[in-house]
């Protein structure tokens, strides 16, 4: 039910603007989506979208437009926990 959830959420949406890199995009949408998740009491999907938004969070919060290649790993694998 969660993946179902999370489908539903643009998860493909998200992982192109990962691929794009546009991670302030990315935050905006993760954030949406953990609102949903805690709105409906979905534990798990909250938790591993919380951990994504705070990865992002300085890229919307400071406009960071440049990541390094640790950032980047780091974004990959928190959103693989949702997919």
């Amino acid at each position: 039910m969660l993946k179902e959830l999370a489908g539903s959420m643009e998860p493909d949406l998200m992982q192109i603007l990962i691929d794009q890199k546009e991670y302030a995009q990315v935050f905006l949408l993760a954030h949406d989506m953990k609102g949903s998740a805690i709105s409906l009491s979905l534990m798990p999907l909250y938790e591993a979208v919380s951990d994504l938004v705070e990865e992002l969070r300085p890229f919307y919060e400071q406009d960071i437009s440049t990541s390094t290649p640790a950032q980047e790993t780091r974004i990959e694998t928190t959103y693989a926990h949702i997919k």
